[in-house]
């Protein structure tokens, strides 16, 4: 039985009932998903339902994806579904075919069919590198930010840390040392619990006193 794509009947054949196809109009993360819904109609209903995907990427080449289903006997309905790699930019044909199994699997008969020509692959750009200026104990030191000049009495400082293993430390302490122009010392700290993704650490200390400054980030 040949369907149209938009077609949102119950289409009956082979002891099957199509309750209905989902086939997404875009992908954008490289993985194709189609289901389609299923339920028992009569009793001469096959064993096991088969979902075939077929798809034509943009170069006109074909390849093809099966997932076989039992069917339940009591006339529940049942979802079948399917993952294909899907990263060819641009635009794809589809067929989606239903078709009755056998015990073992085997293909006895297509009791559905569904054609889609209009669906799309979107390849994102990769993102760029982590920038890693330093690394220790899994820990990466991604970037430093430390003004040259402060005006304003206020100095606001920034480091950045990403966690690239399991047994990273997760606590840590942000230490700032500054020697004065008068050759005086004094220092703060603030602590952070780091996530999994790349965070920065900032820290504002006073810095009233004109002149040069040293410091020291730990």
């Amino acid at each position: 039985l040949i369907l149209s794509c938009n077609m949102q009947t119950h289409a009956a054949n082979g002891g099957l009932r199509l309750l209905g196809i989902d086939v997404p109009n875009k992908v954008a993360d490289g993985k194709l998903r189609v289901f389609v819904a299923v339920e028992r109609c009569s009793e001469d209903a096959p064993a096991q339902v088969a979902l075939i995907v077929r798809n034509k990427d943009p170069k006109g080449e074909v390849r093809a994806g099966k997932v076989v289903k039992a069917v339940p006997v009591d006339g529940a309905s049942v979802a079948v579904g399917i993952e294909l790699p899907f990263n060819e930019n641009g635009i794809h044909s589809l067929q989606v075919s239903v078709c009755s199994a056998d015990a073992h699997g085997a293909i006895t008969d297509s009791l559905f069919q569904a054609e889609y020509d209009n669906v799309q692959c979107i390849v994102e750009s990769p993102r760029a590198p982590m920038p890693r200026l330093d690394q220790k104990d899994a820990l990466v030191l991604c970037g430093v930010d430390i003004p040259t000049i402060v005006a304003q009495g206020k100095m606001q400082l920034f480091v950045a840390l990403k966690r690239v293993w399991h047994d990273a430390p997760r606590d840590v302490a942000l230490i700032v040392r500054d020697k004065l122009p008068n050759g005086d010392r004094r220092a703060a700290v603030v602590y952070r619990t780091l996530g999994d993704d790349a965070e920065p650490i900032g820290m504002e200390v006073p810095m009233g006193e004109a002149g040069v400054h040293e410091l020291t980030v730990q």
